[in-house]
């Protein structure tokens, strides 16, 4: 997603792109994109931004994850996770 945005999450957290470094903005490669890039001598940061697949947007108070699908110009979130919490008692 490289305009500025803004959506609320189900729980009511204000969640935004705007700032930089962004803890809740995840970036997604697939597992064939990481091994080409691992095979290059060098990385140009600015190349990875091209090769990005998916935006997750972390929400920091409910952990949900918002999927954006990374060359859609629509903006608009495709998948919408809810975290579940592990008990291994």
């Amino acid at each position: 997603m490289s305009i500025m945005a803004r959506i609320q999450c189900k729980c009511g957290e204000l969640l935004w792109n705007g700032q930089t470094p962004n803890e809740s903005l995840l970036w997604v490669f697939s597992d064939r994109k990481m091994c080409n890039i691992y095979e290059q001598d060098s990385i140009d940061t600015l190349s990875l931004y091209n090769l990005i697949d998916y935006d997750i947007w972390k929400c920091p108070k409910c952990n949900r994850l918002y999927v954006f699908e990374h060359d859609n110009p629509s903006n608009t979130v495709k998948k919408i996770y809810k975290i579940e919490e592990m008990n291994y008692d």
